[in-house]
């Protein structure tokens, strides 16, 4: 029995150390937005995660794959960084977050992650910034247009339309853009429910960002009825405002 015991313990020991080293060699596994879309002006959050701590985070700008691009941050210790250009870097244990608090059109591009943990991995997001539709209430009707670089797009509408209900046009002009504007019979709900449009491409995805009817015209008519109704007492807390000086000067 005694001869059997040492070589027992031998094979335990190897046993656990193997086992110890298949759990320690657990490798992380990372994951980021892969295409991000936001309106020119509005903030965008972009981020990536990972199954264990990360021990450090590179962000570049690229122009493409192939390109290092240009360093961003590079942070090993949780915490926030400085804003740079408008952009900051949230870091998490097993989150980073790409804070961009007012995008503008020199923020978009490809931006490249070096990600380390348990294990390292690049992982790319692809940034678009786009200027907005404009959308207006003219003669009956409700219109949004949009301005854009490549042919083959056009404005889709958030409510439901029969077919024939729209009217959709697409011009070239000087400037060798595309001038899009799609237009639908006004309706009296709209000034509570506005219905909102986008530009989409060939496939049907979303290319711009959504804006929505919002009824500004009610509220310039609420605020010029109450500048009228304060006009017509004005004169009165006049009257009112000297009586009491008169009579805090006799008192």
């Amino acid at each position: 029995m005694a001869s059997n015991f040492l070589p027992r313990t031998i094979l335990f020991l190897l046993l656990f150390i193997v086992l110890r080293v298949i759990v320690n060699s657990e490798f992380a596994e990372f994951k980021c937005q892969e295409k991000a879309s936001v309106c020119k002006n509005q903030k965008v959050e972009i981020i990536c995660n990972s199954t264990l701590d990360f021990h450090q985070i590179e962000l570049y700008l690229c122009n493409n794959m192939t390109d290092v691009g240009q360093l961003l941050f590079n942070m090993t210790t949780i915490g926030e960084s400085d804003f740079q250009e408008g952009k900051q870097l949230k870091f998490k244990n097993q989150e980073v977050t790409l804070v961009i608090q007012n995008t503008q059109f020199s923020h978009r591009g490809l931006y490249r992650w070096r990600l380390l943990s348990k294990g390292s991995s690049i992982k790319y997001t692809r940034l678009n910034v786009s200027e907005p539709p404009m959308i207006s209430k003219e003669n009956g009707s409700l219109i949004c247009q949009a301005t854009v670089v490549k042919p083959g797009r056009r404005i889709t509408w958030s409510n439901d339309l029969l077919p024939g209900q729209s009217e959709f046009t697409s011009h070239l002009d000087a400037k060798g853009l595309f001038k899009l504007s799609s237009s639908q019979p006004w309706n009296d709900s709209f000034d509570s429910n506005g219905p909102c449009c986008k530009v989409v491409d060939e496939k049907g995805s979303q290319v711009s960002c959504e804006i929505c009817y919002t009824n500004s015209i009610m509220r310039k008519f609420s605020g010029a009825s109450m500048n009228k109704h304060y006009g017509i007492y004005f004169p009165l807390i006049i009257v009112i405002f000297v009586l009491i000086i008169f009579v805090v000067i006799k008192c």
